[in-house]
């Protein structure tokens, strides 16, 4: 079994509040790396060495739209052999792009 969580670390936004956007990330103070949990029980980080998304906001701030995508090929874990089994794992021949795409976004009161 094999669970990925995906973390997206965006450190360079340039937008500016009030004004609706499309965030530009900065991928030299950004990271973007998944902790996968395999069996038997290990886990690792592999980092994603190359990247594209699209980040919108509206007028208040909110986020209004988010893509972001990357090639299976450009997932590191600093081991050839276990990048090699992971796209494996992966199927990546057949499935060599991985996309989220944002659907909606959601308003929650605290309390």
């Amino acid at each position: 079994m094999i669970r990925v969580v995906l973390r997206l670390l965006i450190l360079g936004l340039v937008a500016c509040h009030g004004i609706a956007a499309e965030l530009e990330v900065d991928k030299s103070v950004s990271k973007v790396f998944a902790e996968v949990k395999a069996s038997p029980p290990h886990s690792f980080e592999v980092v994603v060495t190359d990247f594209e998304s699209v980040l919108s906001i509206d007028d208040s701030g909110a986020m209004t739209a988010a893509r972001f995508t990357f090639d299976f090929a450009d997932l590191d874990s600093d081991s050839n052999k276990r990048d090699s089994k992971m796209r494996s794992w992966m199927n990546v021949e057949l499935n060599p792009v991985v996309e989220f795409v944002l659907e909606k976004t959601e308003t929650r009161e605290e309390g």
